[in-house]
Parts: structure tokens; sequence; C-alpha cells
């Protein structure tokens, strides 16, 4: 029976442990609901964010330059011309949808990064892409 209980909590302590010194640079909140989704509890993560984001919505305020991701640089990379920048609206931030160089390897670039805003209704919303 000891046996049974050590691992009933053994197994969760164990792999929310791993999943918080796992390498990456997401903050502890976002590390856990992973692991939470992780282990099957995805059905109370989304209850519990639908009830937050109901009674908090998103503002509709664009975020400042200062938050946004920086956006520009050389047209090219090692690999050939950046990605097509993305269908933006016309009023999202400056920068939204223009593919920027990220990540090099050597003289050629690995990656590019953009971001755009999803929701009109709630300009505050960015959300990140590689490519």
């Amino acid at each position: 029976m000891l046996l049974v209980v050590a691992a009933l909590v053994g197994y969760p302590d164990g792999t929310y442990a791993y999943a918080l010194t796992s390498p990456g640079d997401a903050s502890v909140s976002v590390r856990t609901v992973d692991w939470l989704r992780d282990i099957g509890l995805g059905g109370v993560v989304n209850a519990v964010e639908n009830c937050w984001f109901t009674r908090h919505p998103p503002s509709s305020a664009p975020p400042s330059a200062g938050e946004l991701p920086m956006v520009g640089g050389p047209a090219t990379g090692g690999t050939g011309p950046r990605p097509r920048n993305l269908p933006v609206d016309p009023s999202a931030s400056a920068g939204a949808g223009e593919w920027t160089p990220g990540a090099r390897s050597g003289d050629q670039v690995a990656e590019y990064t953009t971001f755009i805003q999803p929701d009109p209704a709630h300009a505050s919303v960015v959300a990140g892409s590689r490519g």
C-alpha cells in the first residue's frame, strides 16, 4: 500500500520537477500550465482560463512600441530572401507581419520571426511566429 501511495505522489512530483527544470526561458506559470496539460488536465486548465478571460478581457489599446518585437534588418539572409510579409489589418501596430532575421548559423539566417495581432477588437493580444 505504501508503494502505491509513493508512486501516486512521486510520479507527479518527478514530472513537475522535470517540467520546471527543462531547458528554455518559459516562466514557472507557463511551465506549470504546460505540465498540467501534459498530465491530462487540459480540460481543467481550459475551464479556468475561460473563467479568467471572461472576467478579465484583454485590453483594446495597442501595446507600446517597446513591448513589441524588434522589426527591420537585412532583406535577405545567406540562404535567400526572407519570407513574404503576412497580410495584416491596416490598423495593426507598426512592424506586424514583417519577418525579421533571428537566429543565425554562421553567416546564414536560420530563422525569421514576426508578430501579428489576431484580434482587432483586442489589439493588446500579440502572437509570435517563426519561419
